[in-house]
């Protein structure tokens, strides 16, 4: 399977470097995944109420 790009939009990188260290690893490890197969069950990917092609993955107290 072809591997994926994940790009963050300018806003959303900022959030990202302000997060404990801990877990932007974590969410860094997800988005590698995320980027490898954006089908896999481990994720936990769900449909966002309210938004015709939004999805999330939900990481602790955060969505990505």
């Amino acid at each position: 399977m072809a591997a994926y790009t994940v790009e963050f939009v300018k806003s959303a990188w900022k959030e990202f470097e302000r997060l404990p260290v801990k877990m932007r690893g974590k969410i860094a490890e997800a988005l590698h995944l995320l980027a490898q197969n954006p089908y896999s069950e481990l994720l936990k990917i769900k449909k966002m109420k309210g938004a015709a092609n939004l999805y999330r993955i939900r990481l602790g107290d955060y969505r990505v």
